[in-house]
């Protein structure tokens, strides 16, 4: 329970600085990560999902690196739809058939794709971005080059180490983008491991690492000559939530010293609620044990959660 009500607490205490927090969602489908529980009025979010209904989402296109007509590959578990072909062949060589299943192909439709930055009017901040699309965050990233050079948001990213959909660019591929685009590594973790026991008999050992989750920052977020304090504290906000402490210190002392009075208020009760957080050995404990289904009492949440 401490996860949950530290990110009450904090989420509490920001209503009351009238801060708001701008994100892109891209492949927004379902309900948001439990982290942004209790952000309601705190956060605004901009969604992005080709194949959601009608007048659910704000950008109903799919983002990529230019306009294309491309064919959207709808699959049996609707989470799992890419504009990449899933790579059934190989997978089967490999997986056991939980992972097939899943991905195997509903209907194939065609759809037109647009850059991101055709919407830049849209984004007057920009915070943060979630981009979750099983194969696309490569050409969504190139297409949206001009929006994040302008907002310089902090970013997070799934990507894949297998090729789990055909040509998709892969988590090296995407680092390597994100270098270009002078962001920075924050966190990375294994977003997906599968074992390859296709008869899923073996119960012991490490899984295979299959996906990355990647937690990103531009190297010039925290320039006061290209970014007002509200938004720069916004950015520190997201840190916290993931859990990016030495950070979170780091950069608000950076702000206080620039006179942002925001942030002092900000600083004092950052510390009162860090007094909430055990030691990091007892939080990696308690965060076992929360496992999945209790995933939004996590103390430190996984970066998919």
């Amino acid at each position: 329970m401490i996860g949950k009500l530290y990110r009450k607490s904090l989420w509490n205490k920001v209503k009351k600085q009238d801060l708001k927090i701008k994100i892109l969602d891209i492949g927004a489908a379902g309900e948001s990560a439990p982290i942004w529980e209790n952000s309601h009025g705190i956060c605004d979010f901009i969604t992005v999902d080709p194949f959601a209904p009608d007048g659910t989402v704000d950008i109903p296109y799919g983002l990529d690196s230019d306009e294309f007509e491309r064919e959207l590959y709808q699959t049996d578990n609707p989470y799992c739809s890419s504009l990449y072909a899933p790579n059934i062949e190989y997978l089967q060589t490999k997986y056991n058939d939980h992972h097939i299943k899943q991905r195997k192909i509903a209907n194939v439709k065609k759809i037109n794709t647009k850059p991101g930055d055709n919407y830049l009017d849209l984004f007057e901040g920009l915070d943060f971005i979630k981009i979750d699309t099983q194969g696309s965050e490569h050409s969504i990233l190139e297409g949206m080059s001009k929006t994040i050079n302008k907002h310089k948001p902090i970013m997070y990213l799934e990507t894949w180490l297998e090729e789990v959909y055909k040509n998709a660019p892969k988590t090296h591929q995407i680092i390597e983008l994100l270098n270009k685009m002078n962001y920075e590594i924050l966190y990375i973790e294994v977003g997906a491991s599968w074992s390859v026991d296709r008869s899923n008999s073996i119960k012991k050992g490490r899984r295979q690492s299959v996906g990355m989750d990647i937690l990103a920052m531009h190297k010039e977020t925290f320039d006061l000559t290209q970014s007002n304090s509200k938004s720069l504290l916004s950015k520190i906000i997201i840190l916290e939530l993931y859990g990016m402490h030495s950070h979170v210190v780091r950069f608000i002392n950076y702000l206080i010293d620039s006179g942002c009075k925001l942030s002092k208020e900000y600083k004092l009760n950052y510390y009162s609620r860090l007094r909430l957080i055990p030691p990091n050995w007892i939080s990696n404990i308690l965060d076992y044990f929360c496992g999945n289904k209790l995933s939004s009492n996590r103390i430190y949440p996984k970066l998919y959660d």
